[in-house]
């Protein structure tokens, strides 16, 4: 059995207490209080900062998972000709690199310990995955123990829950496979709300879908961080039990 995973992406930064007020504002809790590595838990799912470096600039995100025993994972989850999962010595510890057929690398990390303090608002941790190839991207997601969730039916998104925390696989350029995160919701008035009372600019959006907010994320310009309450009825996409 493949041990659980909870979604954990990374955001490389120079502006780090940026980036806390607003994850807490979104009613995330610091597990981890150092400045070069700070982790966040939200109710599903958590956000790792990391003090942006040579190869990871100001704004770069990485996908990544937490799991609760590296050796239980790498026993349950064999590389394959096409996806390659292997030991790996990350700058902030022991870890497991995978690498997918497009090039993607990203880490598997041992769980950060929860602290006793619990996320305050019901907020979720969304992960992207961008791929020329979705089918093939969360089938590989799927290898490491995600289950799928929704398809579209246009074939551009799927979506994929781990035990903690979601991943939507999302159309890409080919020859370019990205990462990014945004958060979502069962409340989004009350997340517009704690961003206008902690004075953090954003604006409001009407999707084909429903509202969405938009937060320009801390650091580079041109970078935003998405606020969505999801669907109860999504039109275009098939649900998987």
């Amino acid at each position: 059995m493949i041990p659980e995973l909870t979604v954990r992406p990374i955001v490389y930064t120079t502006h780090c207490d940026e980036w806390l007020a607003l994850l807490e504002c979104l009613g995330a809790v610091r597990l981890t209080n150092d400045p070069s590595w700070t982790v966040l838990g939200f109710r599903s799912g958590r956000v790792a900062l990391h003090a942006a470096e040579g190869d990871y600039p100001d704004g770069t995100v990485s996908l990544g998972f937490e799991t609760e025993s590296l050796e239980a994972f790498l026993e349950a989850v064999p590389s394959t000709p096409a996806l390659r999962v292997e030991r790996h010595l990350a700058g902030h510890g022991e870890s497991v690199q995978v690498t997918t057929a497009d090039g993607l690398r990203f880490l598997v990390d041992p769980r950060t310990p929860s602290g006793s303090e619990r996320a305050g608002l019901d907020t979720w941790v969304e992960a992207l995955r961008m791929s020329a190839d979705v089918p093939g991207a969360a089938a590989e997601l799927e290898h490491l123990g995600l289950k799928r969730h929704l398809s579209e039916t246009n074939g551009q998104t799927i979506t994929l829950r781990a035990a903690e925390g979601t991943v939507l696989v999302h159309i890409g350029d080919a020859g370019a496979p990205a990462a990014a995160f945004a958060v979502g919701t069962s409340d989004l008035q009350r997340c517009h709300q704690r961003l206008l009372n902690a004075g953090i600019q954003h604006d409001v959006i009407d999707e084909t879908f429903g509202r969405t907010l938009h937060v320009p994320c801390p650091g580079p310009e041109g970078s935003t961080l998405w606020i969505s309450q999801p669907d109860d009825d999504p039109v275009g996409a098939v649900q998987h039990p």
